[in-house]
C-alpha cells in the first residue's frame, strides 16, 4: 500500500505535522510518502533521512498563498492520487483549534473517513509520542553547549541582546541560513553559523540546550529531543497552538519577567540560561 501526505505549510508547521505522520506510518507499518511545496525544498535532505517518511519531495509548481492553506495544483494532485492507494492533504481547516501537532492529527482521522482505510482505527492523541524525538540526524556536528536560533523578526533587539548576553554565554553558535542579516550584520558581533538544515540539526542535537525564539529552529530542537528556552517578543507567537510541551519546562521554557509574562529582558535571559545549567549541572532531568 502506497501512503501520501501533502502538507501545505511552512518549517515550523511541517516540522510539527511530521509526529502525526510518523503515527501514521506505525500504524499502517509502511513509510509515508511526502510532498511540500517548492519553495521548501532545502529541508529534504533533512526529511530524507527520516525512516517513517518514503519518498519526500518538493513540488516546483507549488507555491503557499500568504495565510491561506494552498493545496498542491490540481495536475499534481490528480498525478499523485493515481499512483497511490491513499492521499491525506493535511490542511489546516482554518485557524488550529488545538497545539499543531494535534491538530494534524485531527487533519488525518477526518481524511480517513470515507476512504478505503475507514475500516482501520483512527489514530488517537497518544499515537502522536512526542515524549521520543521524531528527528534523527547522523554525522558530526559543530561542537557548543548552546545552539541559538533567533529569526530576523526584531533583528536589532535580538542582536542587541546577544551582543549584551555573549560575555556570560557558554560556547555557542547562532544558526541562519546563508545571507540573512545575522551574516550579514551580526557575523563579528556575535558567534554565527551560516548553514543547512542538516548542519543546523547535527548542531542542535549535539548542544545541552537551545535558546531561541518561536520558530522552526525551536520545533527542530523539539524533534531532536534537545531541552529549549525561549525569548519571544512577538505576542502573537505566545499562543498556546505552538507549545504542545506547554511554557513552564522541562522541555520547553518560555523565559518570563517578575510579572509572569514574557520578557526580553537580557537579565532575565541570563538567569534563565544560569538556571538551566545548574539544573543540568546537578543532574536534574530535563
Amino acid at each position: 500500500m502506497r501512503i501520501l501526505c501533502t502538507f501545505p505549510g511552512r518549517y515550523g508547521d511541517l516540522l510539527w505535522a511530521l509526529p502525526a505522520i510518523r503515527a501514521l506510518s506505525r500504524r499502517l507499518d509502511t513509510p509515508i510518502d511526502l510532498t511540500i511545496a517548492g519553495e521548501f525544498a532545502n529541508i529534504l535532505p533533512l526529511l530524507a533521512r527520516q525512516p517513517y517518511l518514503g519518498h519526500v519531495w518538493a513540488d516546483p509548481d507549488w507555491a503557499l498563498e500568504p495565510n491561506q492553506p494552498t493545496p498542491p495544483p490540481r495536475r499534481a494532485r490528480a498525478m499523485l492520487e493515481r499512483t497511490h492507494d491513499q492521499t491525506f492533504h493535511l490542511a489546516y481547516r482554518g485557524w488550529p483549534q488545538r497545539a499543531l501537532p494535534f491538530e494534524t492529527l485531527d487533519c488525518l482521522n477526518r481524511r480517513t473517513e470515507g476512504s478505503p482505510l475507514r475500516r482501520a482505527p483512527l489514530l488517537a492523541d497518544a499515537d502522536l509520542d512526542l515524549s521520543t524525538p521524531w528527528i534523527t540526524v547522523d554525522g558530526p556536528g559543530p561542537p557548543t553547549e548552546l545552539a541559538v536560533g533567533f529569526t530576523e523578526a526584531w533583528f536589532e533587539l535580538k542582536l542587541g541582546l546577544l551582543v549584551c548576553l555573549d560575555p556570560t554565554l557558554p560556547p555557542y553558535l547562532q544558526l541562519t541560513p546563508p545571507g540573512s542579516r545575522w551574516t550579514t550584520e551580526g557575523a563579528g558581533r556575535v558567534s554565527v553559523l551560516a548553514a543547512d538544515w542538516l548542519t543546523h540539526a547535527r548542531t542542535i542535537r549535539n548542544a545541552d540546550r537551545f535558546f531561541g525564539d518561536c520558530s522552526a529552529l525551536h520545533v527542530l530542537a523539539c524533534a531532536l529531543g534537545t531541552p529549549v528556552l525561549l525569548m519571544e517578543p512577538m505576542d502573537g507567537r505566545w499562543n498556546d497552538i505552538f507549545y504542545p510541551y506547554g511554557k513552564t519546562g522541562p522541555r520547553v521554557t518560555l523565559i518570563t519577567g517578575g510579572d509572569g509574562r514574557p520578557t526580553f529582558d537580557a537579565r532575565h535571559c541570563r538567569d534563565a540560561i544560569d538556571t538551566a545549567r545548574s539544573s543540568a549541572g546537578a543532574g536534574v532531568s530535563p
